[in-house]
């Protein structure tokens, strides 16, 4: 922990600059990519999703195999609503 807390410090406790005038910044303001309207994440891509997935692989950092939530299909309404919600409120899930 000694070792990694001035590592991190160094990488991001100190305010970078990036250059106004870089032609990809430029190159970007003139595409005029509009936002992307919020369409709420379905039960069927919840479903669709795990069958997809490996079996014995871990998708975070719960470390619950894919397998079990395969194997409860009732808890992919839930997922799906608490997912949704996630992402229509961030600011109550990040704080934590």
């Amino acid at each position: 922990m000694a070792e990694k807390e001035p590592y991190c410090k160094s990488l991001w406790g100190e305010k970078a600059g990036h250059n106004e005038r870089a032609e990809w910044v430029r190159r970007k303001e003139r595409r005029n990519i509009s936002n992307m309207d919020w369409v709420s994440i379905q039960f069927m891509e919840i479903t669709s999703f795990l069958s997809k997935a490996h079996n014995w692989k871990s998708p975070g950092n719960d470390q619950l195999q894919n397998y079990w939530l395969k194997a409860f299909p009732a808890a992919h309404k839930h997922s799906t609503m608490n997912f949704t919600v996630i992402m229509e409120e961030p600011e109550g899930y990040l704080t934590g």
